[in-house]
């Protein structure tokens, strides 16, 4: 199972998501920035991407909804990553 995000420039996945510990975006821009926000609208976690593929680590997180938003110089995208047990 996988979230895949469609836009006329490029597509991006999270998978697999649901997720118990680690979930692999693709179709990532080097040079993109990532964060990642909790249920609470904290961010915890920030990173540059530097490869077309970026594998997340949610396994010190609880279970619940994350929001990764990848922003470029031309857009904005949010994906929603669900953490299971």
């Amino acid at each position: 199972v996988s979230t895949t995000v469609i836009t006329p420039q490029r597509t991006v996945c999270a998978m697999p998501n649901p997720t118990q510990n680690f979930s692999t975006l693709e179709g990532l821009i080097p040079g993109d920035a990532l964060r990642i926000i909790d249920y609470t609208g904290r961010i915890i976690y920030e990173a540059e991407v530097i490869d077309r593929t970026m594998r997340l680590d949610f396994s010190a997180y609880e279970a619940g909804v994350y929001h990764v938003f990848i922003q470029s110089a031309f857009e904005y995208k949010p994906i929603r990553i669900i953490k299971v047990e």
